[in-house]
């Protein structure tokens, strides 16, 4: 399952080393022995390459050779009018904006929820 593309984690081994100072990041016991298993195994086989069956037909050199840097702060606001100019008016649903990544709930709206169904931030939902 190793692909040629397994060497180009560097980046990400230092991502996982700034989040580590995080202890936010890790959330939960649970949540961060989850995290730290999905990374290990991403350390251990790399991106996935075209020998993996289920990759076959899509190529992630591409993403492989990106570095991403995580968001931080609540800065971003859309422009005014760009989420009403979104929204649909005869759609009844909820509406989860989302900027930078990270869950905007004064700019989202929500209908009626079934009784125990939450919707918010993974922070958010965890805490309550």
């Amino acid at each position: 399952m190793t692909t040629d593309l397994k060497g180009r984690t560097d980046g990400y081994h230092e991502a996982l080393e700034r989040l580590r100072q995080r202890p936010r990041w890790f959330g939960p016991d649970w949540l961060g022995r989850i995290r730290e298993e999905a990374f290990a195994r991403f350390d251990r086989f790399g991106f996935p390459g075209r020998r993996v069956e289920e990759w076959k037909y899509t190529s992630t050199r591409a993403l492989a050779g990106t570095e991403f840097l995580s968001a931080t702060g609540f800065a971003a606001i859309p422009p005014e009018g760009v989420l009403e100019s979104t929204r649909i008016p005869e759609l009844r649903c909820h509406r989860l904006v989302f900027v930078n990544g990270r869950f905007r709930p004064r700019l989202s709206s929500f209908l009626e929820l079934p009784a125990g169904v939450l919707l918010g931030s993974l922070n958010q939902v965890l805490a309550e």
